[in-house]
């Protein structure tokens, strides 16, 4: 199935978590005006009961919003990137990633995974990214920072509340309310090694007897960065040279005579050098470490007084990103066989053995991906006040959320055409003129679509009075459906294009249901328990049942100690379940080689040497 002409054209992990934790408890400073509103009772992630103390039970960070203004970032995904809480394994921005995958920015808390970070957006979900390698995740970088009134992280898992993904711990994003007038904001930041940031909002908000209605737009630009300006990442060498080295049946190397001896030594191989039994080249010198992205974006949020019980609430985004990535020229290499094939009576092959050679398409110039990444989300609901069970609180609400991705990668190789330009003699790879032919450089597409639909209701009251006070229960529904449909063009799907991740079709969809309550015991004045227990079913899964029991103590007013015990699990994506196997490079140290050499975090090493980074094959993909 094909988007490009469209109008926008059971494996389970789960986990025990336990903590305990003393706070010395510091004020928390909200972008509100009056006493009043700092007073009120307010949902704070973790919970869904709403409380006056924001420090309880859960381990939860607030980030206001002056704290996004004075921390010099352009994305909510760069404010992320900076706090502590977030561990190894976040993604970022990223060039030579295809799969539309080179414009989203992750979070991974406490280091177990991004996938197992679960990102809200005013406490509800939106779809997950529909880009390849990390549909599993949210792209932050959809959520434009000028809607942020308020970032919440929680430190602990919360499958018990939450669901699916919240067991590293959940960030909750709040996005502006109840604002009035016109603030216009613009901002620049400049690096040594490129990367140039310039940012632009327009945030407003009227107000009447009714109700409120804030919005806003923004515009980012952030430029792209070379490996070749950075120090440390400016030299990366690969076996896939150019010129090239041969390899014969008896696996005895012969580099191309051409080859440099050293990097630069050479004005028509200026990026390649002469390493062991390898002609070596260096891909840094030429690609770009962090891809460019342009955002635009505008949301919109209102609450509105429908009677006196009743109110009427809204929220929309939309946000389109741009990204251009910058890779290298292409590898010949990942197909049947893996390597391009010369045969002995070949009148272009310099040894007289029949063999295969490492070689890289430097002529047919750079690998360049563009992506557009878009997300519409919209909610939709109503809430109040009734008078059942003594005074109860309600709310009902829709959701919609889409995910579209278009990616087009230009400057990649057919591997067919290569071989067979081999075979019939018209490509002489050891030749002066070692271009590929025309036919053997292709452009390729990826078009993806994630949606996510679904409704909630919540009902709040209080179930007891005690002498510590009331003892508040909330109880709620959930319904969910999701859809992932992945579509490559015909040669990679047939895994024929060399330099590309490739892909195969994905489709699949499944509904989730949810039942979840909770309750809060006040034990004394100082001292109080929580229990959450919530029950998923996937369509797709199976079901899982998921408690959580919490306690805060707080001996003094300055002191809290606190306690959770919980039980979480993480759902398999879409992806993970449907998606074929996928060919990708990444650029790793191979440690236990390294190590062995006894020159671990040596300066000055030679490129390729196993204490420097080099490019590594490797295949993932889904599994049902």
């Amino acid at each position: 199935m094909q988007f490009r002409n469209s109008p926008l054209s059971r494996a389970v992990q789960s986990a025990l978590t336990a903590g305990v934790a003393g706070a010395f408890i510091a004020p928390v400073a909200f972008a509100q005006d009056g006493d009043d509103k700092k007073k009120e009772a307010t949902e704070v992630t973790g919970s869904r009961i709403k409380a006056i103390e924001i420090e309880g039970a859960n381990p939860v960070t607030i980030y206001d919003r002056q704290a996004l203004d004075v921390s010099g970032t352009i994305s909510v995904s760069d404010f992320l990137r900076k706090i502590p809480y977030n561990s190894f394994g976040s993604f970022r921005e990223r060039s030579g990633v295809s799969g539309g995958a080179a414009g989203n920015a992750t979070v991974d808390l406490r280091g177990i995974g991004q996938q197992r970070t679960l990102i809200l957006v005013d406490g509800r979900r939106i779809t997950a990214t529909s880009a390849q390698f990390t549909s599993t995740t949210y792209n932050l970088n959809l959520i434009p920072l000028a809607a942020v009134e308020r970032i919440e992280v929680l430190r602990d898992g919360a499958s018990a509340v939450y669901g699916s993904d919240a067991m590293g711990g959940v960030v909750n994003i709040i996005t502006r309310k109840d604002y009035e007038g016109v603030t216009v904001t613009a901002r620049t930041a400049s690096r040594d090694v490129g990367g140039e940031e310039n940012a632009f909002s327009v945030v407003g908000g009227v107000s009447g007897g009714k109700g409120n209605l804030t919005f806003g737009i923004e515009h980012t630009e952030k430029d792209m960065i070379f490996n070749g300006d950075i120090d440390f990442a400016s030299v990366g060498t690969s076996a896939f040279g150019f010129p090239p080295t041969f390899v014969d049946l008896n696996s005895t190397f012969v580099p191309d005579p051409r080859c440099p001896a050293s990097l630069g030594s050479s004005s028509q191989f200026p990026n390649s050098e002469l390493v062991g039994i390898f002609c070596r080249y260096n891909y840094a010198a030429v690609s770009a470490n962090e891809a460019s992205i342009t955002r635009n974006s505008m949301f919109v949020r209102g609450d509105f007084e429908i009677s006196e019980n009743t109110n009427f609430f809204a929220r929309g985004i939309v946000a389109q990103n741009e990204t251009f990535g910058r890779y290298a020229p292409t590898p010949f290499v990942g197909s049947t066989p893996f390597l391009p094939t010369i045969a002995a009576s070949n009148p272009n092959n310099p040894t007289g053995v029949t063999g295969s050679f490492f070689y890289r398409n430097v002529p047919g110039g750079f690998r360049d991906a563009f992506t557009h990444d878009d997300l519409y989300d919209v909610v939709l609901g109503f809430e109040g006040d009734t008078d059942w069970m003594g005074g109860a609180e309600w709310e009902v609400a829709a959701q919609y959320s889409r995910n579209v991705i278009q990616e087009t990668n230009k400057g990649n190789g057919l591997f067919s055409a290569l071989q067979a330009a081999i075979d019939d003699g018209s490509f002489n790879p050891f030749g002066p003129a070692s271009a590929v032919p025309p036919a053997a450089t292709i452009d390729t597409f990826f078009d993806s679509v994630a949606t996510s639909r679904g409704f909630d209701a919540e009902l709040r009251w209080d179930l007891a009075q005690t002498g510590a006070g009331a003892v508040p229960i909330v109880v709620g529904f959930e319904y969910r459906e999701e859809s992932l449909i992945q579509d490559f063009d015909a040669q990679s799907n047939a895994q024929n294009v060399a330099g590309s991740a490739g892909g195969s079709d994905v489709e699949g969809d499944r509904d989730i249901k949810a039942l979840y309550s909770e309750i809060r015991y006040p034990v004394t004045d100082t001292f109080e328990v929580n229990l959450a227990l919530r029950f998923d079913d996937y369509s797709d899964f199976g079901s899982s049942t998921n408690p959580k029991l919490s306690a805060a103590w707080r001996p003094t007013e300055q002191l809290l100690i606190r306690g959770t015990y919980g039980t979480g699990f993480r759902a398999p994506s879409l992806f993970e379940l449907f998606s074929a196997q996928s060919q990708s490079f990444d650029s790793a140290i191979d440690t236990l080689r390294c190590n062995a050499t006894g020159q671990a975090g040596q300066a000055g090493l030679p490129a390729g040497h196993p204490c420097r980074a080099t490019q590594y094959q490797n295949l993932s993909g889904g599994n049902p």
